[in-house]
């Protein structure tokens, strides 16, 4: 992940950001919700191999989107958040990885852009850690 994100970085310096948006990220993002279709209605065999395909193509997706604004950092946070969400069945770390990704883009750059979703980050650790 921590290797995905450097990269996708770095190729974002180094070619131009609408690039990676219409060439990369959209063909990604489409071909991941088409899976997602797939597998949600369960319209035919592999089922499994759909749900794959539907979560490593929106990954990239969602990086190359995040990329292009550089908001690489909070995107890999709110991914984060959202496999502890659905590994815990939690809403409330669901929630906390949209605000996490929504915080990180909104305010980004400088202490703000640091501070708030790191606190919401906490916020949902904390939050899925208690003592049930």
């Amino acid at each position: 992940m921590i290797l995905l994100s450097a990269a996708v970085t770095a190729l974002a310096k180094v070619t131009d950001a609408q690039f990676l948006t219409t060439a990369l990220g959209a063909p990604l993002a489409v071909l991941g919700a088409v899976a997602g279709v797939w597998a949600g209605f369960r319209l035919g065999p592999g089922r499994r191999v759909a749900t794959g395909a539907c979560l490593v193509c929106l990954t990239l997706a969602a990086y190359l989107f995040g990329g292009s604004v550089e908001a690489v950092d909070p995107v890999t946070a709110a991914l984060g958040l959202g496999v502890l969400a659905w590994y815990t069945r939690s809403k409330i770390s669901a929630v906390a990885a949209v605000a996490v990704l929504t915080t990180g883009i909104v305010f980004n750059g400088g202490t703000l852009g640091l501070l708030v979703p790191g606190a919401f980050a906490l916020a949902a650790a904390l939050a899925v850690l208690r003592p049930a």
